[in-house]
């Protein structure tokens, strides 16, 4: 019996040589300009295999991270998820070895009130599957596979955590800033206001100079309250990140942050390798590989050996004591013949799946560099305009700020009309064309418009269009005298004037007037200060006006008026702190913001 056990057994393991397990070759190479054909790097060394310590030395942040990777909920999910797949893998591997059990009975049985007899016996059960086919083999390295992926996602989550509780701090330190800043724009303000009101006081100031001054004042009052609700929702959002109560946190200040002066970018199909996600999508994809060729080896027949040896006082009709030693061997081959069609369904759901985790592969990586595309591009650029803007030192940008500006003026009188910089161009323009649409449409039609400009060069070059329309109007600059002034406003607001169309230069009418017959007003060109703007546009929503005031602001698209109105949006409310509303020639812009104007940030 021996003999043939052993027999049975090393026919086994021939068999087995000739199975249906494949092992999966990992992916070696990337798609052709997965990160764009412009972006190279030379370096060996990568940002990161950086330690998240010696990126961010702030005090606080460490502490922050280290609560972060002991209480975060989603961290805790990922490290029970590596633990349920070692367990995993350990069920695997132990497939491979036989399995014992120890099985005693015993029975006392009487026949016709007869002397009881008692049999017993105490057996040893043993059972081994041969795995012929692979089936347990690919279950093994299936295990592997995920047991590898759920390290992967575990490395992820906690690069996300590390991530996102420096970003969530490092944009408190920002608001901190700018609310320290808002904070003493109020005092000044404040102190603004009540010069102002001293002054009105003195008889050198009027009512309208005092409103304006708190009018910007409780602007100011408002963006420190939308700071400090930013500021709150920061601090909730870093709450859940750590898993805690929301409360407020310890940190320190912007101007104190130290980071490393050289960042090494490395290698990207290095970058790539050290990705947590690309590596975990491959696992999927290794995991799902084994999980086919395990559902293929449903096809094929698993063969087990099974046996017993014990003591037994059973034998058939006699009762033997004491109890005699029995031996037993059973190899058992199972050929699946028909289940309702489960196998063939179960290796077509494992081909599916298969197919899945190909594409979420291939989409991972196209992500992977997309990301990694934008982040050298990013890093290269930042360290580009770093390079240029350090060749030239602080005293050099403002000898030649006013330069700048200049060519900026220029710039705008290009958008306005080309004619206001070159005497002899001759061609259209676009806005003026326009404007003068506009105007028509508006007069046809019984309204009365405001037009606010900047240059009065370019109210004149209107003027000269409306003359030629046969459109009456007025005009409004810094040389027009108090009476004059007064006189044209008069006449503008009586019902019966049919002249429609007053042109009005930005800073001489911006303020002070009272133009409520208008309910239409255009701003030609985009002026620095949004609230000078507002202030003009009030010249019409007065006390007073029964109609519906429309706004129309002409920009010229894709030009340096693009970008002004976006930095009007940027600042906002401290608007008037950081421009002062002045003359270009104030000098009042940073390095940073007139890239900006010029795109270049």
């Amino acid at each position: 019996m021996k003999k043939q056990i052993i027999t049975l057994a090393v026919t086994g393991l021939l068999l087995s040589s000739c199975g249906i397990y494949t092992k999966y070759e990992p992916v070696t190479s990337i798609p052709d300009q997965l990160y764009g054909g412009e972006v190279v790097s030379e370096d060996t060394a990568s940002l990161g295999n950086m330690d998240w310590r010696e990126l961010f030395t702030d005090p606080y942040l460490q502490s922050l991270i280290e609560v972060g990777l002991q209480t975060n909920t989603d961290y805790q999910s990922a490290q029970l998820r590596v633990e349920e797949a070692q367990a995993t893998l350990m069920s695997a591997k132990l497939a491979f070895l036989p399995a014992f059990a120890l099985a005693p009975q015993g029975t006392v049985s009487s026949f016709d009130t007869q002397k009881a007899t008692q049999t017993y016996s105490l057996p040893v059960t043993a059972s081994w599957e041969l795995d012929v086919f692979g089936r347990m083999r690919n279950a093994k390295k299936q295990s592997q596979a995920l047991y590898a992926q759920s390290e992967d996602y575990r490395q992820a989550v906690r690069t996300q955590l590390i991530a996102g509780i420096a970003n969530t701090y490092y944009t408190l330190l920002m608001l901190d800033e700018q609310l320290a800043i808002s904070r003493q724009t109020e005092e000044a303000w404040k102190e603004t206001v009540a010069s102002t009101r001293a002054l009105m006081n003195a008889g050198m100031a009027n009512e309208s100079a005092v409103s304006q001054m708190e009018a910007t004042y409780y602007q100011v009052q408002g963006s420190v309250l939308d700071l400090r609700k930013q500021i709150n929702q920061a601090e909730n959002s870093l709450a859940l990140l750590l898993a805690e109560t929301p409360r407020h946190y310890e940190r320190a200040s912007l101007a104190q942050q130290q980071f490393p002066t050289d960042f090494s970018v490395g290698i990207p199909v290095q970058m790539l390798s050290g990705r947590p996600d690309v590596r975990s999508a491959e696992r999927s994809l290794e995991a799902a590989f084994y999980g086919t060729n395990k559902a293929r080896s449903a096809f094929y027949p698993s063969i087990t050996l099974s046996g017993s040896a014990g003591w037994t006082n059973s034998a058939g009709v006699m009762i033997l004591n004491p109890g005699k030693f029995l031996a037993s061997a059973v190899g058992s081959l199972t050929q699946p013949l028909f289940n309702h069609g489960q196998v063939v369904a179960q290796y077509r759901i494992a081909r599916a799946q298969q197919e899945e985790a190909a594409l979420g592969f291939q989409q991972t990586l196209l992500n992977a560099g997309s990301e990694v595309n934008d982040a050298l591009t990013a890093y290269q650029t930042s360290q580009g305009k770093k390079l240029l803007l350090d060749k030239q030192s602080e005293e050099e940008f403002n000898t030649s700020k006013i330069v700048i500006l200049s060519e900026l003026t220029k710039l705008r009188q290009i958008c306005c009309d080309p004619a206001l910089l070159f005497e002899e161009y001759k061609g259209e323009s676009a806005k003026l064309e326009m404007c003068v649409d506009l105007i028509r449409n508006a007069v046809e039609n019984g309204h009365k418009i405001l037009v606010f400009s900047q240059f009065t060069t370019m109210l004149s070059r209107l003027a000269d269009r409306l003359e030629k329309e046969e459109t009456a109007y007025y005009m409004l600059t810094g040389s027009t005298g108090k009476e004059k002034r007064a006189k044209l406003v008069e006449e503008f607001n009586k019902e019966d004037n049919p002249t429609a169309v007053f042109l009005i230069s930005l800073k001489a009418g911006g303020t002070g007037l009272n133009l409520t017959a208008a309910d239409i007003v255009i701003h030609y060109d985009p002026w620095w200060n949004l609230a000078v703007q507002n202030q003009a546009t009030d010249r019409a929503h007065r006390i007073g006006q029964k109609n519906v005031v429309n706004v129309y602001k002409l920009i010229a698209k894709d030009t340096i008026e693009e970008n002004i109105v976006k930095l009007q949006e940027k600042k906002h409310a401290l608007a008037d702190q950081i421009l002062s509303g002045e003359d270009m020639g104030s000098g009042s812009f940073s390095r940073e913001e007139i890239l900006e104007l010029l795109g270049s940030k």
